[in-house]
């Protein structure tokens, strides 16, 4: 009877690592949270503003770059641009809810494409940095189906009633 594959990927494991601590090692990944600011109190103005004030005419956005040196050491930065209303508390009870049943799932849409990007690092860190292009646009791909296969977002939710 064969070996559990379990022993098999830890010795894989324990061979890389005595190779290569630098490969071992998963990628440095910071986050940065930008807000923009909203204060509409109704669901068809504040489409409005997000449409004028958001990243690019979108109601969020998910940026992520891979870096990575010779030593490939790969460093990940996301960056979620979301909005924020100014004053919560001025809306209606249900258009408040609705903002933040909105707000939640636009929170988990752009986490997908977040971890698209953590996905992206930890495959070019894998490879040892090689062929790291063709990974990352296998990535860039993923985040563009996504919004194409959820509607940007809203059948993940991401709707203002």
């Amino acid at each position: 009877m064969r070996a559990p594959r379990r022993t098999s990927w830890i010795l894989i494991a324990a061979l890389g690592m005595a190779i290569s601590p630098a490969l071992a090692a998963g990628p440095k990944i910071t986050e940065v949270n930008q807000v923009y600011l909203v204060s509409a109190l109704t669901p068809k103005a504040l489409i409005r503003e997000f449409r004028k004030k958001g990243p690019k005419g979108f109601t969020a956005l998910t940026n992520w770059e891979v870096r990575w040196d010779a030593a490939c050491n790969v460093e990940l930065t996301l960056t979620y641009t979301l909005p924020k209303h100014t004053n919560p508390q001025a809306m209606t009870a249900d258009v408040r809810a609705s903002f933040d049943r909105m707000m939640a799932n636009l929170l988990v849409h752009e986490r997908k494409h977040g971890q698209h990007g953590i996905n992206a690092a930890q495959e070019v860190k894998l490879a040892g940095c090689k062929n790291a292009a063709p990974i990352i646009r296998k990535y860039i791909r993923a985040d563009r189906e996504l919004d194409r296969r959820t509607k940007n977002g809203r059948t993940d939710g991401v709707i203002l009633k």
